[in-house]
């Protein structure tokens, strides 16, 4: 079983999490971490679900590229930071900001994606990186701590790295009162 988080983005990039992220480059550097970042389209569904347990969907005809993928025989989940809900004038009524990822155990390596979600369910992913697995909670935090100073926003770590099955993900989820449907 493959597991596919999606998104159904409508909105454009927020230029402050670009500049932010910016900010943050030279400090992942000196950290020693090798970042490869790569550009996404938006793409523009009618769901709201972002997980799915298949290998590939196609809603209304168009096909959706995953956020993170977990087969969990290679992949499996990471760590999540969840953000507290906030308002603004960009998103008068309401958005959350998501950190998810995923850590391949053969490459080494961690997708990192950040998302920003409205109250309306929508989700348009702002940034993506590739890091090493061992560098995926401070870098992480690097976003989160950005984040909260910027926005006073306060996130919640949820951290999945043991879970080894599609089911045990979905019970996890739970837990933290969501379903991985819901990511």
């Amino acid at each position: 079983m493959e597991v596919v988080i999606r998104t159904n983005g409508k909105n454009e990039h927020n230029k402050q999490m670009q500049s932010d992220a910016a900010k943050a480059a030279p400090l992942i550097w000196a950290l020693g971490i090798v970042i490869n970042v790569r550009i996404l389209s938006l793409l523009l569904i009618s769901t709201t679900s972002i997980f799915r347990c298949t290998e590939r969907m196609s809603i209304m005809g168009e096909n959706l590229n995953p956020l993170i993928t977990m087969n969990f025989t290679e992949t499996f989940p990471g760590i999540y930071w969840i953000s507290d809900w906030s308002v603004d004038e960009t998103y008068p009524n309401g958005y959350r900001y998501k950190i998810l990822s995923s850590v391949n155990e053969d490459s080494g390596l961690a997708d990192l994606v950040v998302i920003i979600e409205e109250k309306d369910g929508s989700k348009t992913e702002m940034k993506r990186l590739e890091v090493s697995a061992s560098a995926l909670e401070r870098t992480g935090k690097i976003f989160v701590d950005g984040l909260e100073e910027e926005f006073g926003l306060d996130f919640q770590a949820q951290d999945y790295r043991h879970v080894r099955t599609a089911e045990e993900f979905e019970s996890e989820t739970r837990k933290n009162g969501w379903r991985a449907d819901d990511a």
